[in-house]
């Protein structure tokens, strides 16, 4: 693949934006535990985003779900 991580989806936008938080697609996030390189790619995100201290979200997991509804 020629040029990865360059254009609108530039990688270099992670150094020169006031960004903090990087919300990864649902397109990945749908597929993670069924299509293994979904879950790679969601894994190496949640990486890159963490050196420079970003926060993460999965797109369409936005919300907390409370695990003790009562």
């Amino acid at each position: 693949m020629d040029d990865f991580g360059t254009g609108y989806s530039s990688l270099s936008y992670l150094s020169r934006l006031p960004l903090d938080v990087l919300k990864i697609d649902r397109s990945f996030v749908d597929q993670v535990h069924t299509l293994p390189v979904s879950y790679q790619i969601v894994k190496a995100t949640v990486g890159l985003a963490s050196g420079p201290g970003l926060a993460t979200v999965a797109e369409g997991i936005e919300r907390r779900r409370n695990r003790n509804p009562r």
